[in-house]
């Protein structure tokens, strides 16, 4: 009698403690999702290597940084509906084209399938309040599928204002007590670098120590053979300096908040960028358009012109590819973490962490958190990651596999194999039909472009949302 009334002592008094006692378990309540537009694994982390600490190097100290992270596509419609839905881009079928040749120039994409669930639906389903605040377009058009389950999804101009914009909805939000998703889109590494060479080099006469440390990484000496693409990556390179300073201060007001206890908060890049770094002295250049020989134009190329530098959409190599991923895991300690991760595993690892059934059981999506965990995972080798989707060009695969990849045009028959270890700048490609695992990785991509979605949606939209696509160097040739 004496042992049951001790036992019930004790179990009443852990009920009336609650959380208290258990510290250690997360209050896993909300997310927020952070997409750093166009953001290079590389230069994301330059503050770093360069020894040029910023207000943003000791957030990132804190958080899980996945350095091996590889994105689905190498433009942003794809790429985010992958994050959203778990889903490769053939299976949930957002940026296809009508023709052989892709050219986002003249043609709007598809968007994603109308039965894919995304991440916003499914947790709005659940009573979560949803929000999207975005500097891009993409975001806000009901032909691309992205908004779907956001109850709030707002299109923004500039990065303060998204940020300015999330905060103010955060304090409604938390006032009602409520779990929440927030989705942000960031734009601000996306077009300064591409604007007319002249105004770049008036911006360029005052020289920042973000110049100076620019002038001394790998990335800089490999274009610095042409003049104005150095100029435009520093300009890029600042860019990114001032994106992570904003993402600091964003995370400062979170913490003031009282937010970081119950929030697991994910950064990552859509693609990245590319500077004619893969080019050598001697190729051809006509201003900042690029004429070969690395690049296979008529493979790469929409109607015979050259691939305009600086630029992102027209290839799978890894400028494009490789890109920052980060997470902030309430009671989680921030570490690296060299476990192969792709954009799709953003989606299950919200999901789990959240103890929440995938409704869709995408493939190859995993949860990131639980790889980061497990040490036997500690190696490339381990897994598989899979990439597609061209803006500008003929469409294309990548897969790779440990140190290996291979670039694939299957319409042409082209079949190019690298060995990133050896060859990290991805320039001297081998036959991917002479090698075993050429063989084996082509056997890999059987059924993933028959499987595309190749169905076209019509352009149905607004004005407004046109004209801010061409103001991104988007459509172009789309008629008004």
């Amino acid at each position: 009698m004496r042992i049951k009334i001790i036992l019930g002592v004790g179990l009443g008094l852990l009920l009336a403690a609650g959380s208290s006692l258990f510290w250690w378990v997360p209050n896993r309540q909300n997310v927020i999702l952070i997409c750093k537009d166009t953001v290079r694994y590389d230069t994301f982390w330059l503050a770093e290597t360069a020894a040029l600490p910023d207000a943003f190097s000791g957030w990132g100290k804190r958080a899980l940084r996945f350095n091996a992270t590889q994105s689905v596509s190498s433009w942003t419609l794809p790429a985010v509906a992958s994050v959203m839905s778990g889903l490769l881009p053939e299976l949930h079928g957002a940026g296809r084209f009508s023709g052989p040749i892709a050219d986002l120039r003249h043609e709007m994409p598809t968007g994603m399938e109308s039965e894919t669930a995304t991440l916003a639906g499914v947790l709005a389903n659940r009573g979560f309040k949803t929000a999207s605040f975005s500097a891009h377009p993409w975001m806000t058009m009901e032909t691309t599928g992205l908004d779907r389950g956001f109850e709030a999804n707002v299109h923004l101009i500039e990065d303060a204002e998204v940020f300015d914009a999330a905060l103010k909805w955060l304090q409604e939000i938390r006032a009602s007590g409520k779990p929440f998703f927030l989705n942000l889109h960031l734009m601000g590494a996306h077009e300064l670098h591409a604007k007319p060479i002249a105004e770049i080099r008036t911006q360029l006469k005052q020289v920042s120590p973000v110049d100076t440390a620019v002038r001394q990484s790998a990335l800089f000496l490999s274009i610095q053979h042409r003049d104005e693409q150095s100029l435009r990556y520093l300009i890029y390179a600042r860019a990114v300096f001032a994106l992570r300073d904003r993402l600091a201060h964003f995370l400062s007001a979170l913490e003031a908040m009282d937010l970081l206890s119950s929030t697991l908060i994910v950064s990552y890049s859509d693609h990245g960028e590319s500077f004619g770094e893969r080019a050598v002295q001697g190729d051809q250049f006509e201003g900042d358009s690029f004429r070969g020989p690395v690049l296979d134009l008529e493979a790469l190329a929409w109607d015979g012109s050259a691939v305009r530098l600086p630029g992102h959409g027209n290839s799978l190599y890894q400028e494009m590819l490789h890109v920052p991923l980060l997470a902030w895991v309430p009671g989680q300690q921030g570490r690296d973490v060299e476990v192969p991760a792709s954009l799709v595993d953003i989606y299950a690892t919200v999901l789990s962490w959240l103890k929440i059934e995938d409704p869709q059981a995408p493939s190859l999506a995993v949860d990131l958190l639980d790889l980061a965990a497990d040490s036997k995972l500690e190696s490339p080798s381990h897994r598989l990651l899979c990439s597609s989707g061209i803006a500008y060009g003929i469409p294309a695969h990548a897969v790779r596999f440990d140190r290996w990849k291979l670039v694939a045009r299957e319409s042409k028959g082209e079949f190019e194999l690298y060995d990133l270890e050896a060859d990290p700048g991805e320039v001297n490609p081998l036959n991917g039909d002479d090698t075993l695992m050429g063989q084996r990785l082509r056997g890999l991509l059987e059924g993933l472009e028959s499987r595309a979605r190749l169905r076209r949606l019509p352009p149905t939209i607004t004005a407004e949302q046109l004209e801010r696509l061409r103001s991104l160097g988007y459509l172009s040739g789309v008629e008004r």
